[in-house]
């Protein structure tokens, strides 16, 4: 019987890990593809450069998007990196009733998703599974779906009512470095927009945009 081995590849253009079959690898062994850089500067000290270039144009796009109305209940919710992106970019809420930080999986699983509300997935790739899972299930909740990602036409805009695509470009480095930062700001920006339109408007927050 043939044996099917997994390697994980580290997508080193969008950032999403995944697991494929490569026949090729070593029997039962998990490996990496060798780094393209083995020395400084690595991907993080350009991607790191890159953010404030990268942030300014976040928050241009943002302006640009059409604004979006504010619903009872709230759900921010990604995976890994992209989770903690959603997560600092809503905490200026986390004091208002109906504001919900829930992981992806989580959100799946063994969260209700209220009718008359939003939900907000981040996924720096689009195309990580349980995010995108959790926006189908809150669309099919009958919640207003918000997809925050960095790659147009990916599986996020299928569940999504509205796809805001940020920042400048992939981020090369394995660690996310520049995408967590423009998904934290394009959700700080989307979460102080609906607190203004609540009449919650975060005055001093709010004049750094």
């Amino acid at each position: 019987m043939a044996l099917h081995v997994l390697v994980l590849v580290m997508g080193l253009v969008d950032g999403q890990d995944m697991l494929t079959p490569d026949t090729k690898a070593g029997e039962g062994v998990a490996v990496l593809p060798p780094p393209q850089r083995v020395s400084h500067p690595f991907f993080m000290y350009d991607m790191i450069r890159r953010i404030p270039m990268s942030f300014k144009r976040v928050v241009e796009q943002m302006h640009a998007y059409h604004e979006i109305s504010p619903k009872e209940h709230t759900y921010f919710t990604g995976s890994g990196t992209s989770f903690y992106a959603a997560w600092m970019g809503s905490q200026v809420m986390d004091r208002l009733s109906g504001y919900h930080l829930v992981e992806s999986n989580e959100l799946v699983w063994h969260t209700p998703i209220a009718n008359e509300s939003i939900t907000i997935g981040v996924s720096h790739s689009g195309v990580t599974k349980s995010t995108v899972d959790a926006l189908a299930k809150a669309k099919g909740s009958g919640s207003f779906t918000v997809g925050v990602t960095h790659h147009a036409n990916q599986p996020i805009s299928s569940f999504s009512d509205a796809t805001l695509i940020v920042g400048d470009g992939p981020d090369l480095s394995r660690c996310h470095t520049k995408t967590y930062t423009d998904s934290a700001a394009a959700v700080l920006m989307l979460t102080l927009e609906l607190l203004r339109e609540r009449g919650r408007a975060d005055r001093e927050l709010e004049s750094g945009f």
